[in-house]
């Protein structure tokens, strides 16, 4: 049985033509990621099988979780829905006090 959560290694151009989703969904990955060959409990068969990244104390995983940073750092920030509930309350607040303020 091979390790299941590899990560395949790519470059900073090849992650720059990803979609953002695949990119968060790479990044999950890369956090699911065991700590290291020491303390997993993969046998040395499967640890020699490795093609991709599989355990965060590599420098291989280091460069790749910078890499996916910084091209998400350069990403447009889409708030989430807690953050557009709150811009709509505060938008509906100042709405009804200028609304009140014009009856007087």
């Amino acid at each position: 049985m091979a390790l299941k959560n590899q990560v395949a290694v790519l470059d900073r151009a090849a992650l720059g033509a990803m979609p953002t989703k695949a990119l968060l969904g790479r990044l999950r990955r890369l956090l699911r990621c065991e700590e290291s060959p020491e303390v997993s409990d993969a046998d040395p068969d499967e640890l020699a099988q490795i093609t991709g990244i599989a355990f965060k104390s590599t420098a291989e995983w280091r460069a790749a979780h910078e890499d996916l940073k910084a091209v998400l750092a350069s990403r447009e920030h889409l708030p989430k829905s807690n953050e557009r509930l709150a811009a709509r309350t505060e938008r509906a607040r100042a709405g009804r006090s200028a609304e009140h303020r014009r009856r007087r």
